[in-house]
């Protein structure tokens, strides 16, 4: 290789590592949304009613798309839960259930059903009945997201669950560790259920309020591009 080529070749290199550069520079930081289906069968399996463990009546599963931009984060979550049980009725109190904020603050949940009106706010809400071998999806959202659509005739979810520029605000150092990848945050949703009819005949009904954790985490380079140490 003569000096000629030389000077190409380290021209060339710098020139695709400036565009590898720019290229990572210009992409948006995304997050990645877990529900800890791990944390929440632990739960399950240790609290009972009725001498029997929650697994035996419960299970419920939450997704999320694969990334959200920082400026993009998510209003609502949705699930599937199912009633596992054989004989039971399972119901969930909507007004009894809550979801919290990066910090931990209590707002009340909003199960989005197709017929909400802007005065359904201030009404209480229809719980939702399980029946046995059944299951329900359902869309839920903060309360404070909940706003009139554009006519005013139907209610949708605007804002972010966790407003990243709100932790931001908040707490610069607990954002700045979320930034660098050295800690996460966190939300949770907490359930209230009404379990009646454990047994055919059995009168009695069980209330449980079960945590459904959330974990927030920012993406790596590595998701972008592969071939990067991360």
């Amino acid at each position: 290789m003569n000096q000629t080529d030389l000077i190409i070749l380290t021209v060339y290199l710098i020139s695709i590592t400036y565009v590898i550069y720019q290229a990572i520079n210009s992409l948006e930081a995304q997050t990645i949304i877990k529900f800890e289906k791990g944390a929440l069968t632990q739960v399950l399996s240790e609290e009972t009613i009725a001498d029997q463990p929650l697994s035996q009546f419960l299970d419920i599963n939450f997704s999320f798309k694969g990334r959200y931009g920082f400026s993009s984060q998510p209003a609502t979550i949705t699930g599937v839960i199912a009633n596992k049980s054989a004989t039971a009725t399972i119901a969930i109190d909507w007004d009894s259930s809550s979801i919290t904020n990066f910090a931990g603050k209590v707002r009340r949940v909003i199960h989005l059903i197709p017929d909400l009106t802007p005065d359904s706010l201030s009404e209480p809400q229809i719980k939702s009945t399980i029946p046995p071998g059944r299951s329900l999806q359902a869309t839920l959202a903060p309360e404070d997201l909940v706003k009139p659509n554009d006519d005013r005739t139907t209610l949708v979810a605007k804002g972010a669950i966790v407003d990243l520029g709100q932790v931001e605000k908040a707490d610069a150092g607990r954002f700045a560790l979320f930034n660098e990848r050295e800690a996460n945050l966190q939300f949770t949703l907490r359930l209230l259920f009404q379990i009646i009819n454990i047994a055919d005949g059995a009168k009695r009904e069980y209330w449980a309020y079960v945590p459904c954790l959330f974990t927030i985490e920012k993406a790596s380079l590595m998701e972008y591009f592969p071939w990067l140490p991360d």
